[in-house]
């Protein structure tokens, strides 16, 4: 018997929020020893598809909780019924790795557990992007890599 699609949504920052965790964006434009800068040109047309990539990253997160987290009556991590169904972006960030023409993103998604008192972080997921700026596509990069929070 299939289970019921668990549903995810995206909400602010909530105020109880870790400082680190208030949706920061870091654009590397300026290379170090470990990325290569990104143009203006591809800083611009990232922020004109901000949207799309929070959507992209939207259902990542709600496949990742569908997939990646144990049903009901299973005892491992992630488990589906500790969240509450709504995530909000503690961070992201974009870069380009050495030699690469393409933009690596990440955005950081922090998912909210059903806490005893209150509701608290549970599950971080880095959702990850593949940016090609000559064909300007958008697709999902690798694996969401998950973590306790």
């Amino acid at each position: 018997m299939a289970r019921d699609r668990f549903r995810m949504v995206r909400v602010p920052v909530p105020e109880w929020a870790p400082p680190h965790a208030h949706g920061a964006v870091k654009f590397v434009m300026v290379a170090d020893k470990y990325n290569d800068a990104i143009t203006q040109a591809e800083h611009d047309a990232l922020v004109g598809r901000h949207n799309d990539i929070l959507v992209l990253a939207d259902a990542l997160v709600e496949e990742y909780a569908n997939d990646g987290c144990a049903p009901a009556g299973e005892d491992w991590f992630p488990e589906q019924a500790r969240l509450t169904g709504e995530f909000y972006v503690g961070g992201e960030s974009y870069h380009r790795l050495p030699g690469e023409n393409w933009v690596q993103v990440c955005v950081k998604a922090r998912c909210i557990e059903r806490g005893p008192l209150a509701p608290g972080d549970y599950l971080g997921l880095h959702v990850w992007f593949r940016y090609d700026p000559q064909s300007g596509r958008l697709t999902n990069h690798r694996n969401t890599d998950s973590m306790v929070i």
